[in-house]
């Protein structure tokens, strides 16, 4: 991996296509800890998505990019990337579901017009998910699996998604796991009711919904992005300011600059693992 500086500017929130919608909850918690410091620690990841740079993906930030909306600023300071560079790779988070009865879930989920949950094997399920021939599949605590079926649209099945997870949203802790920590948490994790998995999602699935009035629920995509930028500290009030965007990328610029010569840049082509509070 190369030692290359990321691309970094200031861009209106405007600018902004969303595929996701915000947790209120991690918003809210980012909005006091952003008016306590005075900065956003964290550049927001956003994604070229044709040659006219009018409008940029949201790839990562969103719960960030409305904590700074809801704190007054205008724009946003984002690592810019390109969407359909092959080193950018899309995956999905899978959701610890706590507080329900096992079968008062699945009755529920199963409530929702339109939706089918049918009992069936991990393995059939797993099939079906790489295929994605379903919504999600349900894997309970007690070992039992169920898919979850709409036999409609790609735009059905995702609106049928977030009803889905607005069922627990509101009391679950929403926990997001991968799929390589789902054994883990069975063999160690005593307190859950089931773990929501996720049919994988490809590139021009994410655009699509992003371009549609549309947006997956809170906690579904990551993205693996190489040369992430980490600790700007970029100050609110420069978000804030009735300045151009010019005149602020500049200033984002000298303190990009400022921090090389003084040598307080680092980079690690190592991974890491980073513990959050």
């Amino acid at each position: 991996m190369k030692n290359t500086l990321p691309c970094i500017k200031i861009i209106p929130l405007s600018r902004l296509l969303f595929h996701e919608m915000e947790d209120a909850k991690r918003t809210d918690m980012l909005s006091k800890r952003m008016e306590a410091d005075g900065f956003v620690r964290n550049p927001v990841i956003v994604g070229k998505i044709d040659k006219s740079h009018d409008r940029f993906l949201l790839i990562d930030g969103v719960n960030r990019v409305c904590a700074l909306r809801n704190l007054g600023c205008k724009d946003v300071v984002a690592q810019i990337t390109d969407y359909w560079d092959d080193s950018i790779e899309v995956d999905t988070w899978n959701h610890v579901i706590t507080g329900f009865k096992s079968n008062d879930l699945v009755k529920r989920i199963g409530s929702i017009d339109g939706v089918k949950v049918k009992k069936t094997s991990r393995k059939s399920a797993e099939v079906l998910l790489r295929r994605k021939k379903i919504i999600a599949c349900l894997l309970l605590r007690d070992n039992g699996v169920f898919i979850i079926e709409n036999e409609s649209d790609f735009e059905t099945k995702t609106g049928k998604l977030v009803e889905i997870v607005d069922i627990y949203a509101a009391t679950s802790e929403m926990l997001r796991v991968s799929i390589g920590e789902l054994g883990f948490l069975f063999n160690e994790k005593k307190d859950f009711t089931a773990i929501l998995v996720i049919p994988p999602y490809e590139k021009k699935d994410i655009l699509r919904i992003a371009l549609s009035n549309q947006k997956l629920p809170p906690g579904i995509t990551r993205h693996t992005v190489p040369n992430r930028a980490l600790g700007l500290n970029i100050d609110l009030s420069l978000l804030k300011a009735d300045l151009s965007i010019k005149d602020k990328n500049d200033t984002v610029t000298e303190l990009i600059n400022e921090r090389i010569v003084n040598k307080r840049t680092r980079f690690y082509p190592e991974s890491v693992f980073v513990f959050d509070d």
